[in-house]
């Protein structure tokens, strides 16, 4: 209830909880993949989705082969000097 809050206070609109976005993302395809990362493009990719709320904080992250990805440090702070 607090998110939809935030969206109708921050964004003027009402009944939301999250704001989400995608994205094609090419991708190399290994030998052995067939069609399983083949978009109507011509090309390989995976599709990356995300999950905001009015903050701009994220929810949600859905990346196939993830660990694959440089996404794995997404919503942690950074460590070490910020210098």
């Amino acid at each position: 209830m607090l998110i939809g809050r935030q969206f109708e206070k921050h964004w003027n609109f009402p009944h939301c909880i999250g704001a989400m976005d995608g994205k094609h993302i090419v991708i190399q395809a290994s030998n052995n993949t067939g069609s399983d990362f083949f978009n109507y493009k011509g090309d390989f990719s995976i599709v990356l989705l995300a999950l905001v709320h009015a903050n701009y904080k994220f929810t949600a992250i859905d990346a196939p082969m993830a660990n694959l990805l440089p996404l794995r440090n997404v919503g942690r702070r950074p460590t070490g000097d910020a210098n």
